[in-house]
């Protein structure tokens, strides 16, 4: 008899133990997609591939979601790294959803449950890069808060890559926070990619930034020099570019000064 008592406690501890250890890793699970969340500033730019390419531009803020569609870009934007897509589009992208089947549709109504519930539960082979199941939460419930009368699409056609050069954004893509920042920035291409200064000024611009100058030199080695790395504007430059960060010398005619060097070439490739 009490050899039986002995093995239900020791089964009934064995259960206990295995329903901590899972309590314990579905914790780790949630507290790492909550760390790991993208979708934590004022606005939150995602390029969704499909049959049709399209830019969802969310502003917190604001409560206003805007939607363009790229019709026939696909081809252009998909197997390119997010650096280079932001360039194409010339609008820095936060994340990128790929639809695999070329199935997913999407307009100003974004995000619907219906969509939401098959990224979420990964219906249909959807790959998803900078947004996880929190950022996809967030942006549901945001989303539902927005109301129609702050909901817009608009749509270009593209037949070649110089069509990207003719897309319009007219300051709908706007972060405010960077915008009020007033923090100037300078670019600097020392690669030897014509006109690459220019793309990623014309991208940072679109997004807000108080771009001062584009110039050229001979540094070797990328980086990010500011006076200050406490400003929303550096955080979010940084988020995009991932070099390393240098202190300015006080007579610098920017706030901020991007340096794009031979040594991250490779982050180019495709443009």
């Amino acid at each position: 008899m009490n050899d039986s008592s002995n093995v239900t406690r020791y089964v009934k501890y064995f259960i206990l133990i295995v329903i901590i250890a899972a309590l314990i890793s579905i914790g780790y699970r949630v507290a790492a997609n909550i760390r790991n969340s993208n979708f934590k500033y004022d606005t939150y730019n995602i390029l969704v591939l499909s049959k049709d390419s399209y830019l969802v531009h969310l502003d917190k803020s604001a409560k206003k979601i805007t939607v363009f569609k790229y019709e026939g870009a696909t081809k252009f934007l998909q197997n390119k790294s997010r650096i280079v897509q932001s360039l194409l589009i010339e609008v820095p992208i936060d994340a990128v959803i790929e639809s695999k089947n070329k199935d997913l549709e999407i307009d100003k109504n974004f995000l619907t449950f219906d969509t939401f519930s098959r990224l979420f539960f990964n219906k249909g082979d959807n790959k998803l890069d900078g947004v996880n199941k929190t950022d996809l939460l967030k942006i549901y419930f945001m989303s539902r808060g927005v109301s129609d009368n702050d909901r817009e699409e608009s749509g270009d056609k593209i037949k070649n890559l110089k069509d990207f050069d003719n897309i319009s954004y007219n300051n709908a893509l706007y972060d405010n926070s960077i915008f009020d920042d007033k923090t100037s920035l300078q670019i600097i291409n020392a690669t030897d990619i014509n006109g690459l200064g220019t793309r990623v000024s014309e991208m940072l611009k679109n997004m807000g930034y108080n771009v001062v100058s584009v110039d050229t030199n001979n540094d070797q080695k990328s980086s990010l020099k500011t006076r200050s790395s406490d400003t929303i504007s550096f955080r979010r430059l940084w988020k995009i570019f991932d070099f390393p960060i240098k202190p300015s010398s006080s007579d610098s005619i920017a706030d901020i000064i991007l340096v794009i060097a031979p040594n991250n070439n490779k982050l180019f490739e495709g443009l």
